[in-house]
């Protein structure tokens, strides 16, 4: 069975943890999705990368609010709203 919630404090993102261990920011978010599917979890919610992202990858979503100052992908500042409802997750830009 699902978890409905698991919360963990991370502090870091793709880009810190790929400069860290010296691998790409994709395998990066590769190693955040299978810590994920590893925890039983559906969601990962992550910040600091300025980039917002609302995309899922083998199951698992992966949401990022972005930046209300700069976004480092050339997009207008912007923030999530992000609405749990039972099993239903919404998330707006």
């Amino acid at each position: 069975m699902k978890k409905p919630y698991l919360i963990a404090e991370i502090g870091v993102n793709f880009y810190d943890t790929a400069k860290e261990l010296g691998i790409t920011p994709m395998e990066a978010a590769k190693m955040y999705v299978k810590n994920a599917k590893e925890a039983d979890c559906d969601i990962v919610c992550f910040g600091h990368t300025h980039v917002y992202t609302d995309k899922t990858v083998r199951g698992v979503r992966l949401l990022n609010p972005g930046s209300i100052w700069h976004c480092r992908d050339a997009t207008p500042p912007c923030y999530m709203v992000l609405e749990l409802d039972g099993s239903e997750v919404y998330a707006e830009r």
